[in-house]
């Protein structure tokens, strides 16, 4: 079975221009981060908590029929043995900019995801973080990078080879990260329990 998400590319095309390419990145960012944290969770609840992470102006788009396909899809993605995770963002085709503002919004997007059902568990891995030592040193080192990352959206971007490049590493750095968090908050048994 295939667990693609859907075409970028098609979806934002079907919203038209009620939602740009960073709020759906941010979309999928909230759902794999509400999924790192609870990986039982419907879409009822999503649905739900889209207004008070606000998404609400989503749930008025064409991406509301695919909403059930993303959690499903992303779910699945996070469970795979394979580390067959997507970042749901545009196309190669797309300027750099708009896929770093769009990768920027997938990092706040987790980010408010994580915090809606382990903001306790977030609030000690930060406390812990100054203790090369301490277990969740590399969590609490990516989360201070997805924090950073978050804020890149203002910043110029000239496109070049170099700028293609680090984009591509920081990209593939995010989708690892979030596989981290889900082992920090679920534990490696729970994980192995799910496949």
């Amino acid at each position: 079975m295939e667990n693609n998400l859907p075409d970028f590319e098609l979806c934002l095309a079907q919203c038209g221009s009620s939602i740009s390419p960073q709020e759906l990145s941010a979309l999928h960012g909230l759902v794999c981060g509400l999924l790192c944290a609870k990986p039982d969770l419907e879409l009822l609840q999503l649905v739900e908590i889209l207004p008070k992470m606000g998404q609400g102006g989503v749930l008025e788009t064409a991406i509301v029929d695919q909403l059930g396909e993303i959690l499903q899809l992303s779910r699945l993605q996070m469970g795979d043995d394979d580390l067959g995770l997507e970042v749901w963002l545009p196309d190669d085709e797309t300027s750099l900019a708009i896929r770093t503002a769009s990768l920027a919004e997938w990092c706040s997007g987790v980010l408010a995801g994580l915090s809606e059902f382990a903001g306790e568990s977030l609030a000690k891995i930060y406390a812990e973080s100054s203790n090369k030592d301490s277990d969740n040193f590399d969590a609490a080192e990516a989360l201070r990078d997805f924090t950073a990352i978050s804020r890149i959206m203002d910043e110029p971007i000239e496109g070049t080879e170099g700028d293609e490049e680090d984009f591509a590493q920081i990209s593939e750095y995010c989708r690892i990260s979030l596989l981290l968090f889900q082992e920090m908050l679920r534990g490696p048994d729970e994980l192995d329990s799910i496949h």
